[in-house]
């Protein structure tokens, strides 16, 4: 069962960004407690055991990020822990979290299917 995990995060800083990826360094260099979590995606992401994509605000200040994580790679990145809500906060941050699981189910076109 793969895990998706959709993250939204905001800064509110009244800073803007010309790029998620600007919003995700910034979010890096003012929470210093993400780094192993951040590294953990980096390395997840370049093995092809996550998946992510990404929806960038048009005001430049917030993402939402939909990650699909294969069964190892999430029990190994939910160990981790990483930041307090209170980091993220006393920083200037949003970052809300879901996670839910699905089966993986498939379909299949069989031509010789009841006969």
């Amino acid at each position: 069962m793969a895990m998706t995990q959709k993250v939204t995060i905001t800064d509110n800083s009244g800073s803007t960004h010309a790029t998620h990826e600007d919003l995700m360094d910034k979010l890096a260099s003012d929470v210093s407690t993400i780094d192993t979590v951040v590294a953990k995606i980096k390395e997840c992401t370049a093995e092809g055991t996550l998946v992510s994509n990404t929806e960038f605000s048009d005001s430049g200040n917030s993402a939402v990020i939909t990650r699909v994580w294969d069964d190892a790679s999430w029990a190994e990145f939910e160990v981790l822990g990483g930041a307090n809500d209170s980091d993220y906060s006393d920083a200037g941050w949003t970052v809300v979290s879901e996670n839910s699981t699905h089966m993986g189910l498939r379909t299949r076109q069989d031509e010789t299917f009841g006969e």
